[in-house]
């Protein structure tokens, strides 16, 4: 199959628009990701699995405090999220939420590192999934293979 001149100018100009567009979605998605909800967010989901998944029923009072700064943060932040990125973003926010929590426990408790596996991940994705969508998802392990936690040990989950 012969390709001319103007077809490959017309495939490298789709490809370079793409990469455009891909480089300012991953500025706004980085963007939102820095705002002061999504690290305070972050912070509050990392002690609510703190509470939730290794003191079950202990801390009930402090599961409920931090769901309620969670939902607050979510709230104020949805609004601050450019409505042409809402659905792609909001999409995969509890994914990337999770990762997030995920890689504090591993930096912050490097002597726990063999307890943090598949299992808490899987729990972390499933709680905040829930959380964040309503929904409980059933397919954990193809978002698992998405992440991409190399923590120098291999990729973990």
């Amino acid at each position: 199959m012969h390709i001319s001149a103007g077809q490959k100018q017309r495939a490298e100009a789709n490809k370079k628009r793409k990469e455009e567009l891909k480089n300012i979605i991953n500025e706004h998605w980085y963007g939102y990701l820095m705002t002061k909800e999504t690290q305070l967010i972050i912070t509050d989901a990392f002690w609510y699995i703190i509470c939730n998944y290794f003191f079950p029923g202990q801390y009930t009072e402090y599961e409920e405090f931090y769901k309620k700064r969670i939902a607050e943060n979510y709230i104020n932040f949805f609004f601050k999220v450019d409505e042409d990125h809402k659905e792609s973003f909001f999409n995969k926010y509890f994914n990337l939420i999770s990762q997030a929590v995920f890689y504090s426990f591993y930096y912050a408790f490097p002597i726990s590192r063999g307890r943090f596996n598949r299992t808490l991940a899987k729990n972390i994705l499933t709680t905040f999934s829930l959380l964040f969508t309503g929904i409980k998802f059933t397919n954990l392990n193809n978002l698992l293979k998405d992440w991409h936690l190399d923590l120098g040990t291999g990729n973990t989950p």
